[in-house]
Parts: structure tokens; sequence; C-alpha cells
């Protein structure tokens, strides 16, 4: 089935039509709108959630074991002064160290896995049939795995970018804060680092921006991953500001609800019934409102890598 959908139509091709895979044809660019599937982002959402519990589970496993017979449940660990808190990390050391270790592998795991659901929402939004109507989830999938090796290989490769981007920004803060400590002050030559590490970050920024656009061109145009980087670096030079405000306000947007849900999180943690049901339910929300915006800007880069 996969060879079918990853087969190009010639045929098509050579009578202008855009290239098709198998049964599946390039969408109209002004029809590749994340608010078209919300079906999709709502499996996005889901598979993020399973990994978030599956990560979350060992340390609530460990917590459960320690205070599962305790009248006032977990609630000790919230009181003024972290007492408890702190008596449990020391009595629990190898327990927490295990639960750590198991998060870290989860969420790796995670990073990893996510490549699959990631592409075949991108896949959804730039496909149709030949009839233009929406593809199935069976067709989504089989895109993405299509598309898998290339998204494998920009997530390594720009890993290693990102880790020297902000590996450059940490020493050039480094240099700035020992050559004004002395005619600065401790304080002052503190704050030109932090400064300085900020701006050498704009360069980082710039990676993550590439990488949606490699990806977009990896599902849109099919492309391997050198290839994927040439095109998305060539979109982002033709309208980098126009693209970095893209990516930007919705980035800025997304953490809106984080601080919110942070304000009201102060009242109702560490307290059962009710309140910790709202609690739940504010944060799903959040991480559904972070994954619609994520999605509206990987469709932006559909978009873009179309017409580049």
């Amino acid at each position: 089935m996969i060879e079918g959908i990853l087969t190009i139509d010639h045929a098509d091709e050579a009578a202008g039509v855009p290239r098709a895979l198998g049964y599946l044809v390039p969408r109209q660019n002004a029809k590749i709108r994340a608010r078209l599937h919300p079906t999709a982002i709502a499996g996005v959402w889901a598979w993020q959630t399973a990994f978030a519990l599956l990560a979350a589970y060992p340390s609530a496993a460990l917590v459960g074991a320690a205070y599962g017979n305790d009248p006032r449940g977990d609630a000790p660990l919230g009181a003024s002064g972290a007492l408890a808190l702190l008596d449990f990390l020391r009595t629990n050391v190898h327990g927490v160290g295990a639960a750590a270790a198991g998060t870290a592998l989860v969420t790796i795991a995670a990073v990893l896995a996510g490549l699959l659901p990631l592409a075949a929402l991108m896949t959804t939004m730039a496909h149709a049939t030949h009839g233009g109507h929406r593809i199935g989830a069976s067709r989504a999938i089989g895109g993405a795995v299509g598309s898998g090796r290339a998204l494998a290989g920009l997530l390594v490769s720009v890993g290693g970018a990102e880790a020297l981007a902000v590996g450059a920004a940490v020493v050039l803060g480094g240099v700035a804060e020992s050559s004004a400590h002395a005619w600065l002050g401790e304080a002052h030559a503190q704050m030109l680092a932090v400064a300085i590490g900020a701006v050498a970050l704009v360069p980082a920024c710039a990676i993550g921006v590439v990488h949606d656009l490699a990806r977009a061109a990896v599902v849109r145009l099919q492309l391997g991953t050198l290839a994927a980087w040439i095109a998305g670096y060539r979109s982002f030079r033709a309208a980098p500001i126009d693209l970095a405000w893209s990516w930007g306000w919705r980035a800025l947007a997304s953490l809106a609800p984080v601080g919110v849900v942070a304000l009201l999180a102060d009242r109702l943690s560490w307290r059962g019934g009710w309140a910790l049901l709202a609690l739940a339910l504010l944060h799903q929300a959040v991480v559904l409102i972070r994954v619609a915006l994520r999605s509206s800007w990987l469709a932006k880069a559909l978009r873009t890598v179309d017409l580049s």
C-alpha cells in the first residue's frame, strides 16, 4: 500500500498537473489550512497525551506507594516549606532516580515516535484524493511512513545544529561576562551576558524555522533530507521577516494559556475531587491549543514551500 502511495504519476506531471502520490494528489495551496482538519489535530493531541501519561506513570507510582495509605493523599508534598517533599526525595532517592530515568527514556521515544503523527497531520493538510476529498487516517499514515526516513534525518541534523547554536550563545555570554566584570561589576556583567546570550540564540530560532520548512518540503514535495534542507533555506531566505513573524506570533500565543493555567494551578493544585479534575482538563486544554497553533504554523510552512 505504501509503495502505491509514493508512486509518482508521471502522466499527470507531464500534463502540467502537480505530481501525485499514487491515489494522493497535492491539495490546492489556498486550501492548506489547519482549521479544516480538526480530527487530525485531535489525533496528534491524543498521541502526545498518551506519551505524557507514560512519562508520568513512574513518578505517580512512586508517590502512590509512599502516600497511598495517607488519608490526605499526596497533599503533604505541596505543603509550605516543602519539608515533606524534601523528606520524600531523601528517603526515596533511588526510586526517584529510576523514575527520572524512565521518564527520560519515554521522552526520547516520544520525540522519535512523534514524527509519525506529525507527518500524518502534514500529509492530511497537504494532500487530497483524486476527487479532491480529504484523505483518511490509513492513507495519511501511509504517506507519513514514506516520509519517515527523510524526517528522521532532518531531526538528527537539526539537533546537532541547535546544539552548536546554543553552545555558541553560552560561550559568547560567558566571554562577555568575564570581560565586563572588572569595569561593570558582577551584577551588570551578568545582565550583559544574558542579553548577549539571548541575541545569540536568534540563529537557533532561525534554524528551527528552516527545519519546519524542510519538513514541509519533505511532505509536500517528497524531497530527501539534503534537498529538503536546501528548499527550506531558500524558502526562508525569500521571506525571512514574514516567516519569522508567522512563527513568532504563534509561539508567543502558545505561551499565553500556559501562563493563565499556571496562575490557576496555584489555587487548584494539591487538592482532590473536582479541583483535581478541573486542573487536569485545563492542562489538556493548553496542550490542545498548542497543538492547534503548531498545526497552523505547519500549514503556513506547507503553503510557503509550495510557492518557493
